[in-house]
């Protein structure tokens, strides 16, 4: 059945393709969209996301949608090749990460702008929680961690279609060692995980440090990891784990579809592979209507990884992992690692989650993020080269680039550092090496001079590299 929210996209997409409505031209408000096809705001908003996420409008911030000019190229998939890999991408990370000085302009690592972050609220529940503990905030916190922060990381996920309690949530030292755990819990080392092509350096960092091979699978920078693909790989491959990022991913903004997800799960479980799901993007989906993996999960197969690291408090280091059937090993795998957790911490992410506050920020975030991702996208189509390829993400703050024939995108990072900005290169994305054309760029930040002039200065660096 076709919803309101469609018949009002495919009527604004047949007027711009009619050339009724030009590009740069403003389309009517929002409110004056509902009034004249008689439905409501958020339907009207919902199709509009719709044609953001086609790349046939754009958000500019107070000032409404217009139509893309079309010059702008969607980002294509990247065929990897279908053979386990050893990984080494550690070393190029550090090394380009490594002694930069705190005034740089953060293209580069994953962060949201700190003034995109409820930075009073946090300090206040944080006193509240050390006043209300006492003396005993200065003690440890033992695994699983406290009952009342896997409480409320519970009931958010349930708010998302989950099924899985407290007593399966364990408590961790962000999601990085929850994706850790999970590695730990599930392969051994020499084994193969696969994981997405491109896929987020850091999942590549903890397959090396654990001496585990990468398998790389198709991901379609609009729909994700492609189910599919990983059928095939799975008759032909031993595979240990999948390692993905359904909802949001990184670098690509893809998201899967619900069908998708259930076919990854059917496909999962008649292999009886296990699948460790990083969902630490998926509360910033642009309309928060996307379950997780672990939604469809009847099983217990999936290893649900989350934080709120990326829209609430990456100085914090707390996340989580819903283990399902693998909850003793990774309990286990828990005590060897970090025996105890901070009681403070994990009380003061129960106290904001459980807060109306927190809904309320997450909104705000989005909106921002939206916008922003927006006002860099016409940014670098103003200043990098002609034919620059731009992902189009939906949700989060990352935006995923390839560049013309004759970029080098790693070239390009070391020329941005010398300006005092960072950017992370494509080859770290990739167990072979690959992607040297590709880079990815975080959005999160309000679109001021500061990345204006960076960004014209980075394009200006990729412009004269294939003069």
């Amino acid at each position: 059945m076709t919803t309101k929210a469609e018949l009002l996209a495919s009527s604004l997409r047949a007027s711009i393709s009619s050339g009724a409505i030009g590009p740069g031209e403003r389309l009517s408000s929002i409110r004056r969209l509902a009034a004249v096809h008689s439905i409501s705001p958020p339907t009207v908003l919902s199709a509009l996301r719709r044609l953001e996420h086609e790349g046939v409008v754009e958000a500019r911030s107070r000032s409404g949608f217009y139509v893309r000019s079309a010059n702008r190229t969607q980002i294509k998939l990247v065929r990897p090749h279908e053979a386990p890999r050893d990984v080494g991408v550690t070393s190029a990370v550090r090394k380009l990460f490594d002694g930069l000085s705190e005034g740089v302009t953060p293209l580069g690592a994953a962060l949201p702008d700190p003034e995109w972050l409820p930075i009073d609220e946090l300090r206040s529940v944080v006193a509240s929680v050390q006043k209300r503990l006492g003396p005993g905030g200065q003690g440890y916190s033992m695994p699983p961690g406290r009952f009342d922060a896997r409480r409320q990381v519970a009931l958010l996920s349930a708010e998302r279609g989950t099924s899985f309690g407290p007593d399966d949530v364990i408590i961790t030292h962000g999601a990085t060692e929850a994706l850790f755990l999970a590695l730990q819990a599930t392969c051994r080392p020499g084994d193969t995980v696969l994981v997405e092509a491109p896929t987020y350096f850091g999942h590549l960092c903890l397959l090396e440090r654990l001496g585990m091979k990468a398998l790389e699978a198709p991901t379609d920078p609009r729909t994700g990891l492609d189910p599919d693909a990983v059928e095939r790989l799975l008759e032909t491959q031993r595979v240990a784990a999948i390692l993905c990022t359904p909802t949001v991913q990184n670098p690509l903004g893809a998201t899967m579809t619900p069908e998708a997800k259930r076919k990854l799960i059917r496909i999962a479980t008649h292999a009886d592979v296990p699948v460790i799901e990083d969902d630490v993007y998926g509360l910033l989906h642009d309309d928060m209507g996307q379950p997780p993996l672990k939604a469809y999960d009847a099983n217990g197969l999936v290893l649900y990884c989350g934080s709120v690291s990326k829209c609430l408090a990456p100085g914090w280091r707390i996340g989580w992992v819903a283990p399902g059937r693998y909850r003793s090993n990774v309990m286990d795998q828990r005590f060897g690692a970090q025996l105890s957790g901070a009681p403070v911490i994990e009380a003061a992410l129960a106290t904001f989650l459980a807060d109306p506050a927190f809904s309320r920020h997450l909104k705000r975030f989005r909106r921002r993020a939206i916008t922003a991702r927006s006002e860099f996208t016409a940014a670098i189509e103003r200043s990098f080269p002609a034919g620059t390829e731009i992902s189009r993400p939906t949700g989060g703050f990352l935006l995923w680039l390839r560049l013309p024939v004759g970029s080098s995108a790693m070239e390009i990072a070391r020329s941005a550092n010398s300006l005092g900005a960072t950017i992370s290169p494509g080859p770290l994305f990739s167990a072979s090496g690959r992607l040297k054309r590709y880079m990815r760029l975080n959005a999160g930040h309000d679109f001021t001079e500061r990345y204006r002039k960076a960004l014209e200065a980075i394009g200006s660096v990729a412009t004269s590299a294939i003069a």
